[in-house]
Order: structure tokens, then C-alpha cells, then sequence
């Protein structure tokens, strides 16, 4: 008896300094899942949320799966939180963590549409991820995406990245670190040759999202102990820097991009 309750004991608490975190599996480099660079790079979000928690001394199990599945598995009892918190975790009691990060949610497109794409965007050819017209239709106009027959959402954004660096689109609405992953990663000679700007951003939020109370306070102190000690800069920097994107491009020359072939 003594030995199954020391067992018990041990097991709870080993279990206990591990959380379960569900995310999407295809939104790098903030969640890298199968991607090439996943064992060099996790992800921003994800390294943020391991280092949150190593400062207080949890170990985190990643559970990664397609958009579709979040909400399901966040139902389940083993599941401690979920990245992101999108709306369909709503029915569920949530406990939302500190701002993890900003995603900078950019209207992407050629230098020489900066005086008048705004004007243009309901005829434009235009390309997001889903559900991007809730964040963009403050930056276009009310109804401006929803009624240019030429704007198209795909759950590939390379896919994105592929139709604006080919010409077979005018602008593409993404998360410019996401924009520059994908750019960089699979169409590097012609991404640097181009003359890609941000026409216009929109700053939002991202959080944690913890089923219990007590995980919140846990993590919140992790990420303030991460901020105080530069250990948060330098996870931000580490990636800004290995995928840079829209402001070195504003300022210098730019030539003509080669043919891009189809992927």
C-alpha cells in the first residue's frame, strides 16, 4: 500500500509539470510542425510558450493538428491549453494568457501601388488566408473584399506567396513574418528581386488560452520573468532576423524578378 501511494504521488506530480498545448500545424514560423526548418526552429510561439513555462518549471507536450481538429481536441480532459485561441474554443471555459506576440497582418504588394491601391483594391487581383477578411476589412473598407470578384482565400500560404511573386496576383493579405517564411524559405531569387512592400498593416494580439485559472497566473509570471531577463528580445529578434522581410525592401534598389516556376 505505502509503495502504490508513493508511486501515485510521484506520477501526479511528474504529470503535473507537464502542460498539453494543441495548435494548428500550419502557421510557420510561429508554429513550424512539419516543415524543413522544424528541428533547427519550432516556432516563435512555440519556444516563447516552452521558455514561459521552463521559468517556472513546467514542461510542455505540443500536440499539433489541422484547424478543423482544434476545436474538438480542446474539448478533451488531457488537453491544458490551446495556441492562439481562436473562436471556436469560445464554448469552453478559457483563461487567456498575457500577449504572447503581434501578428503584423500586412497588405502585401509592388512599391509602385503605394499611391493607389486602396483606391484599386475592388478590382484587384487579391489572395488571403481564411477568415482574412475579419481582420482586413478594416484596412480595405466594409464589403470591399466581399464583393471584388477577384479576391480568393486558400489554406496555403505559400500558395499566396507563389500567385503575388509570379504576377497572377496584385495583393495578398498575410502576417508578414508568415509571408516572409514562405517567400524566403521556397522562392528566395525571386522574392529578393521583387519590390514588395507593406501597403498597410493591422497589429493583432495573440494569446495562450489555459483551461484553468491557476495555469494562467503559472504562465503569466513564466512570460514576465522571460521579458525582465531579455530572453523574450532575443527569441524575437532570432527570427525577425533570420526571416526579414518588408522594410529592407522599401529602401533599395530594386531589379526585375526572374521567370518563377511553378512549385
Amino acid at each position: 500500500m505505502k509503495f502504490l501511494i508513493f508511486f501515485l504521488f510521484v506520477t501526479n506530480a511528474f504529470a503535473s509539470d507537464f502542460v498539453t498545448i494543441i495548435a494548428s500545424d500550419s502557421i510557420p514560423p510561429y508554429v513550424m510542425g512539419n516543415e524543413p526548418l522544424a528541428k533547427e526552429l519550432p516556432g516563435l510561439q512555440v519556444e516563447i510558450v516552452d521558455a514561459a513555462f521552463a521559468k517556472v518549471g513546467k514542461k510542455t507536450l505540443w500536440k499539433l493538428m489541422p484547424n478543423n481538429r482544434l476545436g474538438i481536441e480542446y474539448k478533451r480532459s488531457n488537453i491544458d491549453a490551446g495556441l492562439n485561441i481562436p473562436a471556436l474554443f469560445s464554448k469552453i471555459k478559457t483563461f487567456s494568457s498575457a500577449t504572447l506576440l503581434q501578428y503584423r497582418n500586412c497588405v502585401i504588394g509592388s512599391s509602385s501601388l503605394k499611391e493607389k491601391w486602396k483606391e484599386q483594391a475592388p478590382t484587384l487581383r487579391i489572395i488571403g488566408f481564411q477568415s482574412a477578411a475579419n481582420i482586413f476589412d478594416e484596412i480595405l473598407g466594409a464589403n470591399v473584399l466581399a464583393t471584388n470578384k477577384k479576391y480568393h482565400e486558400v489554406t496555403s500560404q505559400k500558395t499566396s506567396v507563389y500567385h503575388l511573386l509570379s504576377g497572377r496576383a496584385d495583393l495578398v493579405l498575410s502576417d508578414a513574418l508568415v509571408f516572409a517564411y514562405y517567400a524566403q524559405t521556397y522562392f528566395d531569387p525571386q522574392f529578393k528581386k521583387s519590390d514588395l512592400v507593406c501597403l498597410a498593416e493591422k497589429k493583432v494580439d495573440r494569446h495562450l488560452g489555459l483551461k484553468s485559472e491557476r495555469l494562467q497566473v503559472e504562465f503569466n509570471r513564466g512570460l514576465e520573468l522571460l521579458r525582465k531577463d531579455g530572453s523574450y528580445d532575443g527569441l524575437i529578434r532570432k527570427y525577425q532576423m533570420r526571416f526579414s522581410l518588408l522594410s529592407q525592401l522599401e529602401t533599395r534598389r530594386v531589379r526585375p524578378s526572374p521567370p518563377l516556376a511553378a512549385y
